[in-house]
């Protein structure tokens, strides 16, 4: 098997003050993997307006020219995204299996585990049909076979180029994730970790509440604070982002800066 790598994408909001909240979330993140993987390399993904911090606790920095302009670059972050995603493998910087994550997680568990070489893609699925079918916060890249990681992160990239300006801004990926397969219901599968062949890239699919678990919701739709130590991966999307700095120091002993 390949060592193991990380790759975060993340370009800065225009705002400065939420830009460097969100550099401590990544030092949060790196913390958290080097407690359970301390071999495994971090890289950062992101674009050519970002300023990044000298400091960052990464290996190394893939930097990708943005297609759009400087003013304009965050409003499709989601094309930004995708871009930059399939420029990373297609030029080679990554020659090992990956961990594609959100700036916005903590690692609990050492997800090398989970490449046998059985797969190339690996998503997490969602059994809730309110919700996009995939969360594109975690997703793993086995290198074993490159010509596959090419088509499918191509094949996203296709898609997303032709979706509207709003989607191409928010919740683009998710989209572009469902539409190349062509199936947006998993509820039957739930909760099983399956593997399916979709156009001869093989597909292995976990549930979210595995290795991609995010905190409940409350009926005004408020984020739950909760401890979950079985989940491999903890997702503090939306609202719960500003849960992850006292669960990164109250469960994981993570020393908050």
């Amino acid at each position: 098997m390949s060592d193991l790598g990380v790759a975060c994408f993340h370009i800065s909001p225009p705002n400065s003050n939420t830009a460097q909240t969100y550099w401590v979330l990544f030092e949060l993140m790196a913390a958290s993997l080097k407690r359970v993987a301390p071999k495994t390399k971090l890289h950062l993904l992101t674009n050519s307006y970002t300023n990044v911090p000298n400091s960052l606790s990464c290996d190394d920095i893939f930097i990708n020219e943005s297609a759009k302009d400087k003013e304009d670059y965050f409003k499709y972050l989601m094309f930004e995204e995708l871009d930059c995603w399939y420029k990373y493998f297609e030029k080679g910087a990554n020659l090992q299996n990956t961990v594609l994550v959100d700036i916005d997680i903590l690692f609990q568990r050492d997800p090398g585990v989970l490449f046998d070489n059985k797969f190339d893609i690996g998503l997490t699925y969602n059994n809730d049909p309110s919700l996009h079918s995939f969360n594109a916060g975690v997703i793993l890249v086995d290198s074993y076979r490159h010509c596959a990681i090419d088509k499918y992160f191509g094949n996203l990239l296709n898609h997303i180029k032709n979706y509207e300006m709003d989607q191409q801004q928010w919740y683009g990926d998710q989209k572009a994730m469902a539409d190349v397969l062509g199936e947006y219901s998993y509820e039957k599968w739930y909760p099983n970790v399956f593997d399916k062949t979709y156009d001869k890239i093989r597909y292995r699919f976990w549930p979210v509440d595995i290795w991609n678990y995010s905190f409940p919701l409350d009926s005004k739709n408020k984020p739950i604070y909760s401890i979950n130590r079985e989940a491999g991966i903890i997702h503090f999307k939306g609202e719960r982002k500003g849960f992850m700095t006292r669960y990164a120091s109250e469960v994981l002993n993570i020393e908050v800066g």
